[in-house]
């Protein structure tokens, strides 16, 4: 038998129930006959605020499940948020990340992004979900669909990958701390050194292992910050170099 409750965190501390105030856990406790209780405790996700989105991406404003259903050779879909970043001092960044040396495609080079959930309200809330949970960044705005023809066939199906160039809400992480990582060792990188009024970014290390903020010329060139730049996909720099023209023009 298992019965759930919410609980908050104050200070390291779990009090109940839970409110808006505070980071919202559910604490799940499960009883086999008499045995002692096993506890399990499963923070509940963030509130991320609301975002913008063009028209022409309406189309992807609605369930998974029912693109799923308009796309009947597919069975799951993968999202990618491309962020670019301006500054009046600097030329366009765009943010790269580093996969785990664990993780498939091992120490290969991406933009944020992942699967999207049953559960996801629509498809562009599960790039920002994807967006938050990757880097510590809050999706303000969807812009455009970069790219859509690359397709992936698991074991499960076939998988389309989406890709939208997105704005962020620039030294704003809901719920992110610091203790899960930030690049190396919670620096924010660009080509031209560290800093520099780049956003931050917070990495879960269990997937990724590092993160840069690489200008037109690193993108092309393969290299930013003393560090090799070699994509999981070959579509991805062509993709990239793409949005950060967009936003540029």
């Amino acid at each position: 038998m298992t019965f759930q409750y919410p609980f908050q965190i104050h200070n390291n501390s779990y009090t109940g129930p839970a409110s808006s105030v505070g980071k919202s856990i559910c604490v799940a406790f499960t009883m086999a006959n008499n045995a002692t209780p096993t506890i399990t405790i499963t923070p509940s996700p963030p509130q991320l605020p609301q975002f913008t989105f063009h028209p022409s991406l309406s189309h992807f404003a609605i369930p998974p499940t029912i693109y799923i259903q308009q796309n009947p050779t597919l069975a799951s879909l993968i999202v990618s948020a491309v962020v670019v970043h301006h500054s009046p001092s600097q030329e366009a960044r765009v943010l790269l990340i580093q996969r785990a040396a664990t993780d498939y495609f091992p120490l290969l080079w991406e933009c944020p992004g992942g699967c999207v959930d049953p559960s996801d309200e629509t498809i562009l809330h599960a790039v920002q979900r994807e967006l938050f949970e990757e880097t510590g960044l809050v999706m303000t705005a969807a812009k455009v669909m970069l790219d859509d023809t690359v397709e992936f066939v698991w074991t499960d199906g076939r998988s389309r990958r989406i890709v939208f160039l997105v704005e962020v809400e620039v030294g704003s992480k809901v719920g992110k701390g610091s203790e899960e990582g930030s690049g190396k060792g919670g620096e924010t990188r660009g080509s031209d050194g560290e800093g520099a009024g780049l956003p931050g970014v917070v990495l879960n290390p269990e997937e990724h292992a590092d993160s840069v903020w690489a200008s037109v010329r690193d993108v092309k060139r393969g290299f930013c910050d003393g560090r090799d730049i070699n994509f999981s996909h070959e579509k991805t720099e062509g993709i990239v170099l793409e949005g950060m023209v967009g936003e540029s023009a």
